[in-house]
């Protein structure tokens, strides 16, 4: 890819040679450092790869311990042409360009960062502090830090505390999320009464008056701790009922699968846009617009890196992979075990807080579809409070 290799360019490389005993050793301690090689492969057992320049020197230590010979056969990109032609005035001056051109963008905030969020999206604290004034592109002499930060904690009731700190061009916002108490919910006069139908298993009453029994069948709908109870003196107590009524209940669900399927898939069709990003802004290197379409999106953002701190600038390449109705005609094997992968979906979906004790399925094979009816025998809270008004 064109942009891979001009970012490889611009920072250099090294092609190297290595050659010893224990060359698999050598690419897992690799890996498990974060080195990056490409281009890899071996002849007459001597392992040939690239490796960034700047990463080239790490190699040795760890060539040393796998009991391999380093070395280096070629050295390409920008590093290296200006080292050859540094006694050049025209390289002089570029660099001068070069670095007026960062002291320029000095002048900038290049990146927002947030550190402290939990609950709350970075993305609503990112879009605040643009609302304020804060982000990439905007003047350091604009941005008032104090000003910012005390604004942001009426705009974001969550924080409790937040600070705007400058940092080379990178604006780091660092906040914490306050802690609320409990709720104390309202303790307003109710039942508890079933939400389905089922046969007690266990039951727990916390406050007001069991209705049922453990072994007793309800019915949706029926009582199953009344609030209204008489205290020691004979006297009537409208309480807020609670407690925990679990019960053994039974549940059905069908799905059916058609042989004749129409469903959105990937059709194998890749297309990818780079754009320059520059202070925020994307710029398209790429003649026309996205034709419309239905497509996953992957999106891979690699930013020029001086000396630890990232430029304002960098490569944005976004992957479109393209979908597309597909017709499918399946055979009654692929049709139920589409069945089966349908019928765990919705599974997840309805028991998602109810337990499975038994299941027992049907399979019904029609003439153009495919059925499956699954019968549950399952374990669940089954109390529902419902309020009454006391005249």
């Amino acid at each position: 890819m064109f942009i891979v290799r001009l970012i490889r360019f611009l920072h250099g490389y090294v092609l190297f040679s290595a050659y010893g005993a224990y060359p698999e050793k050598f690419l897992n301690m690799l890996v498990q450092k974060g080195i990056k090689i490409w281009d890899t492969y071996s002849k007459n057992n001597i392992l040939f790869a690239c490796v960034p320049f700047l990463k080239y020197k790490k190699l040795r230590p760890l060539a040393k311990k796998c009991g391999l010979r380093l070395h280096a056969i070629e050295r390409h990109g920008l590093p290296f042409i200006l080292y050859k032609y540094r006694k050049r005035i025209g390289i002089i001056l570029g660099l001068i360009i070069f670095g007026v051109i960062l002291w320029i963008c000095s002048l900038f905030i290049w990146n927002v960062e947030v550190i402290g969020c939990e609950n709350l999206s970075e993305d609503v604290v990112l879009a605040t502090m643009k609302d304020l004034g804060l982000y990439p592109g905007v003047k350091r002499s604009e941005v008032d830090d104090k000003m910012i930060a005390e604004q942001a904690r009426i705009k974001l009731p969550e924080v409790a505390w937040i600070a705007v700190n400058i940092r080379s061009g990178t604006a780091v916002v660092e906040l914490s999320e306050r802690e609320y108490p409990p709720v104390e919910l309202e303790q307003y006069p109710c039942n508890l009464i079933a939400k389905t139908d089922g046969r007690i298993i266990n039951m727990e009453v916390y406050a007001g008056q069991a209705a049922v029994a453990v072994g007793d069948g309800v019915t949706k709908g029926d009582l199953l701790v009344s609030g209204v109870v008489s205290d020691q003196y004979g006297k009537t107590v409208f309480k807020h009922a609670s407690g925990s009524i679990i019960a053994e209940t039974e549940h059905n669900m069908s799905v059916t699968v058609p042989y004749d399927l129409t469903e959105i898939a990937p059709t194998g069709e890749m297309k990818e846009y780079n754009y320059l990003t520059f202070f925020g802004i994307d710029i398209p290197l790429f003649l026309g617009g996205i034709p419309e379409g239905q497509y996953d999106q992957y999106i891979n953002e690699e930013k020029l890196n001086l000396f630890g701190t990232d430029l304002p600038f960098g490569i944005k390449t976004k992957q479109l992979f393209v979908l597309d109705e597909v017709n499918t005609v399946l055979s009654e094997d692929q049709a139920r075990e589409k069945a089966y992968e349908k019928l765990a979906k919705e599974e997840e979906i309805m028991f998602s807080n109810i337990e499975i004790l038994d299941k027992k399925v049907e399979e019904i094979a029609h003439e153009g579809s495919y059925e499956l009816k699954a019968y549950y025998t399952c374990k669940e809270n089954i109390e529902l409070q419902q309020e009454f008004i006391v005249n």
